[in-house]
């Protein structure tokens, strides 16, 4: 990158998501973003999360909503890859494939607690019901912490 693209322009997202359910609040995101002034990385505040996830319920979204959310999320340099695409990756968007594979209907508009599946997902990858590879097993575990965090900016109305 040259320092002549634009001030704010977001250039990286690391997420420091070793940390465990239990120990969520220590779950962090550094947003960088590159100053043309200066030429160097700084860590900004994370209003654009905050101002994104205020109103978004992971516990209560529907699948078209997801993808959404992640596009946006991947689109604004928020998420990298491999969290856009486990995320993003919603079986319920195919209702003709979905209905084929797995013999009840999707319902891509129906809202849904979507970390309660990412976990139980991973309950069941870890627990050898269905065949997965470590990294497979690492990049959900990513994204469910992810979420969690993600989740934490949530305004439950009053």
């Amino acid at each position: 990158m040259t320092t002549k693209q634009t001030v704010g322009e977001y250039t990286q997202l690391t997420s420091k998501a070793a940390a465990e359910e239990k120990n969520l609040q220590e779950l962090t995101i550094d947003v960088h973003i590159r100053s043309s002034d200066e030429g160097q990385l700084k860590t900004s505040p994370i209003s654009q999360i905050r101002r994104i996830m205020t109103y978004c319920d992971l516990e209560n979204i529907s699948p078209i909503q997801m993808a959404e959310l992640s596009n946006l999320l991947y689109a604004r340099g928020i998420i990298e890859f491999d969290e856009y695409a486990v995320l993003s990756f919603q079986p319920e968007l195919n209702p003709e494939k979905y209905l084929a594979i797995n013999g009840v209907e999707a319902r891509p508009f129906e809202p849904r607690n979507i970390i309660q599946e990412l976990r139980d997902k991973l309950a069941r990858l870890r627990n050898g019901k269905v065949e997965s590879t470590p990294i497979e097993k690492e990049k959900l575990g990513r994204a469910v912490d992810l979420l969690n965090y993600l989740q934490s900016f949530f305004t439950r109305p009053s």
